[in-house]
């Protein structure tokens, strides 16, 4: 599988900085998509397309916090399932707990 470097990350759990920061568990997820190592397919049951691509963890922040005028987020781990892959004309459903 080739290693799409991208920022996007699934699985948020999402706190404001401004407010208690409670975490928000995100459920429904059926793949891993996001590769903690090389090789890629070592770490993640799926890709995103039909390249092989998936997202490196590498270009996620290594404490898994991303801040910005929005607010604080802390990321879920990397590894386990963290994507919500459909094939075409199914549905699919991602809950906050």
């Amino acid at each position: 599988m080739k290693v799409f470097a991208a920022t996007l990350a699934f699985g948020l759990l999402v706190s404001w900085s401004a407010l208690a920061q409670t975490p928000i568990a995100v459920t429904g997820f059926n793949e891993d998509t996001i590769a903690e190592a090389a090789p890629a397919a070592a770490s993640t049951s799926a890709s995103l397309d039909s390249q092989g691509f998936v997202i490196s963890g590498a270009s996620l922040p290594l404490n898994g916090t991303i801040s910005g005028a929005s607010g604080t987020f802390q990321l879920a781990p990397q590894s386990g399932l963290n994507s919500l892959l459909l094939a075409p004309n199914t549905t699919g459903l991602l809950q906050l707990a």
